[in-house]
């Protein structure tokens, strides 16, 4: 896989509480799927060869992570959310989780978590 790189409106954050937008600016991604350079010249990235996707007018935003995760509740992620918090446990996480006293199904649903968070670009 070689070098990719992205154009489009970019929204970041160099301070916590302000935002700001690249204008027509480029993210350059590695053959590991790392973000090796942004700018707003593409020669800046050294990147000739790469392949190059123009978003056009829409905003490249940089994703977040939620660090916090609970594999056993990996098969509940938006289930209920119109729930508080304790009876979407006892309806939904508590049953859940005591499946995981099946040894085949734990490790089922473990590979299957941990195979998306490496799809999705994160192992946090």
């Amino acid at each position: 896989m070689k070098k990719k790189v992205y154009k489009a409106h970019i929204l970041y954050t160099k301070e916590p509480r302000r935002f700001e937008v690249m204008e027509n600016g480029y993210v350059a991604v590695d053959a590991n799927g790392r973000v090796i350079g942004v700018a707003t010249d593409l020669a800046a990235l050294d990147c000739e060869g790469a392949d190059v996707t123009d978003f056009g007018n829409r905003l490249l935003i940089p994703a977040m992570n939620d660090l916090h995760v609970h594999a056993p509740q990996y098969r509940n992620q938006g289930i209920a959310m119109d729930l508080e918090l304790l009876p979407w446990l006892q309806n939904y996480t508590f049953p859940e989780e005591m499946k995981y006293a099946d040894t085949g199904y734990a490790e089922r649903m473990y590979r299957r978590f941990v195979h998306d968070l490496w799809r999705f670009g994160t192992m946090r």
